[in-house]
């Protein structure tokens, strides 16, 4: 479905964020856009009911009255698998598609939502043509969860898409023929999310099942202090100094992370991709960390910038400054990428 105006949505672990996406002049952009924070808790995350209150404040605050929107699902489980499908419609590629997630996840395919994103290359196999594909799956629980914070919210979902798709439509861009594709990184709280793609089309993907809240832990233990004021202290260090015991162990924390970031894409290139890195992207709450985008070049050896979604879908009307829209991008780029789907 395509439309004039549309939501995303991003309900992640410690943040929600929302923007509005309308066509002007033939151009998907930007006219309004927000977000809240969702503090740690010792209960683990928020409930439902928390959340969905959360984003009816903040549409409320940003003066956002749509109530159509694409929804954001990201979990340690989904998966994204490269699969060739018969030129088969309905219930018969359903099943075909149920018969590969059960191949392929192990576990009984329907407890999992199961989505295709069919590309447009189309191969022979044999006598019969073959459409090439990602086999996306998640838990239902995930989708169900998602789907009750609309609710809720007394919001109307258009759908759901896995963030990772998101963020490459808000700030995914073309590569170099010689190179075999950018990454984009995406680094949140609970867990770190990794797209490889060339040319817009995903090639490999990978979740890495922790994220900065082990920094926050770290500054926590050595400091002696809760999780909130760890997250303040966190915000005021270099990675990569070694200008107090703060930014020591922030630094030691990151260089884990990024010794996983490392691991995960030479795994990555190894099995799906040829070739070198064009270049990586940081998104997500952890992007705007300083130093982190040096510390990680320094060890994946290829160009890091930080990923700016505004570059693809240009902000329209709205009173802030390029500092503001550069600070604020990283970590509005899933929901971005979700509404900029609705209305193309």
């Amino acid at each position: 479905m395509t439309m004039r105006a549309a939501l995303g949505i991003d309900v992640g672990t410690r943040s929600i964020t929302v923007a509005e996406v309308r066509v002007r002049r033939g151009r998907a952009v930007v006219t309004n856009f927000g977000g809240v924070d969702l503090p740690r808790t010792p209960d683990g995350p928020r409930s439902v009911v928390e959340r969905a209150r959360a984003l009816r404040q903040l549409l409320d605050r940003a003066g956002i009255r749509h109530r159509r929107a694409w929804f954001a699902v990201h979990d340690p489980e989904q998966t994204v698998d490269p699969v060739a499908v018969g030129a088969v419609r309905g219930r018969r590629l359903e099943t075909e598609l149920r018969y590969l997630a059960a191949d392929r996840v192990g576990d009984d395919p329907l407890s999992r939502a199961i989505d295709v994103h069919l590309l447009h290359a189309t191969a022979a196999d044999g006598a019969m043509r073959r459409r090439r594909g990602l086999l996306v799956t998640a838990p239902r629980g995930v989708v169900a969860d998602v789907l009750a914070v609309a609710q809720r919210a007394d919001l109307r979902p258009l759908g759901v898409d896995l963030d990772l798709f998101a963020l490459l439509r808000a700030v995914g861009r073309p590569v170099s023929e010689e190179r075999a594709g950018e990454v984009l990184v995406d680094l949140g709280a609970a867990h770190i999310g990794i797209l490889v793609h060339r040319g817009g089309v995903p090639v490999a993907t990978h979740i890495i099942g922790r994220g900065i809240d082990t920094m926050v832990d770290a500054i926590a233990v050595a400091e002696r202090c809760d999780a909130t004021t760890a997250e303040t202290k966190l915000q005021r260090v270099r990675i990569g100094g070694d200008g107090g015991v703060v930014e020591r162990v922030a630094t030691e924390a990151a260089r884990a992370l990024i010794d996983d970031i490392r691991s995960t894409l030479l795994r990555l290139f190894d099995d799906h991709v040829h070739g070198t890195i064009d270049v990586v992207r940081l998104v997500g709450g952890g992007a705007r960390l300083a130093g982190m985008a040096e510390s990680v070049s320094s060890v994946v050896h290829a160009p890091v910038t930080i990923g700016d979604p505004f570059t693809n879908v240009p902000s329209h009307r709205l009173r802030r400054s390029p500092a503001s829209l550069a600070a604020e991008g990283p970590q509005l780029a899933a929901a971005i990428g979700l509404a900029r789907n609705a209305v193309r």
